[in-house]
């Protein structure tokens, strides 16, 4: 079982580190969303432009990657954050904040 959610866990950052870099900016301005909910990253409430929300409270099944939060951020395996996160992000596994 431990072995399955790393390889899931794995693939997840694969594909969110595929398509887009850190030090990368948006190509336009973050949407604001008072909270969003993912299955994996891409998959949820905020669909694929999910890297260009900013949100106060992300709920993420298996994983989640949005732009900023500020609030919390839960998710059962892994969390990722473009640019900054100020509050608290809780997961299973991996947590990822690409800035402050």
């Amino acid at each position: 079982m431990k072995t399955r959610l790393l390889s899931l866990a794995t693939a997840l950052l694969l594909i969110v580190g595929t398509t887009q870099a850190q030090d990368e900016k948006p190509e336009k301005e973050p949407t604001y969303m008072p909270a969003q909910i993912s299955f994996i990253p891409g998959f949820g409430t905020a669909g694929i432009q999910s890297r260009l929300v900013a949100t106060n409270v992300s709920l993420n099944i298996l994983g989640g990657y949005v732009y900023s939060v500020h609030g919390v951020e839960m998710g059962s395996l892994i969390n990722i954050i473009h640019n900054d996160l100020k509050g608290a992000q809780l997961s299973g596994l991996v947590n990822v904040v690409g800035n402050d």
